[in-house]
Parts: C-alpha cells; structure tokens; sequence
C-alpha cells in the first residue's frame, strides 16, 4: 500500500495510471466480482472484493478507462483495502460529497 501523504495530487496521479498498485488478480479466492460500466464514456472495470470478518481484505480491479478513472479506482481501492467495512462506508460517503461539491 502506498503512503498517500508522500505525494502531491499529481505524483499521486501519475503514479497511479503508470504503476497501479491495485490493479490485476491475485492468486487469492475472491468473494464478489462484479463489472461496472461508467455511464457516458467507454471505461469499463471488473470489481474483485474479497471481505473477511467485516473487513476488506482485497480490493482489485480489471479493465481499462481514462487516466482519471484508472488513478481514482486505484487510490480508492488502496484507502478501503484491510479497513472495516464501517470505515470504507465513511470513505465512500466522503468520495461522494467531494464529487458533489460538498
């Protein structure tokens, strides 16, 4: 896992488009996959979340979209991986008030 706080947000994008942490499978079973389509562009991911004890323990991804989509997934999937799924849900609600400009 990347320490978010060593970077500037362009670091943090670059970074993230050329070198993905969190991209590909691994060779561990995984609980839920599921593809997600963006509506009103062509990205298009594979989900792969595996959940133990209440908490994520693997968050993955597969397909191919805009460097912004690509960077986004990667970091957020870096922030929930091994947090509690009460942690990730605080997460997700904050992503969503910044990109609706609350």
């Amino acid at each position: 896992m990347i320490s978010l706080e060593h970077f500037s947000t362009r670091d943090l994008l670059q970074k993230s488009v050329s070198n993905p942490n969190q991209k590909g499978l691994t060779e561990e079973q995984l609980s839920l996959a599921k593809p997600i389509k963006v509506e009103g562009c062509d990205d298009f991911f594979r989900v792969y979340i595996q959940i133990e004890d209440n908490t994520i323990k693997t968050a993955r991804y597969e397909g191919s979209g805009c460097a912004i989509s690509v960077a986004s997934t990667d970091v957020l999937f870096n922030l929930i991986e091994n947090k509690n799924i009460s942690e990730v849900n605080i997460i997700i609600d904050t992503y969503q008030k910044f990109l609706n400009g609350d």
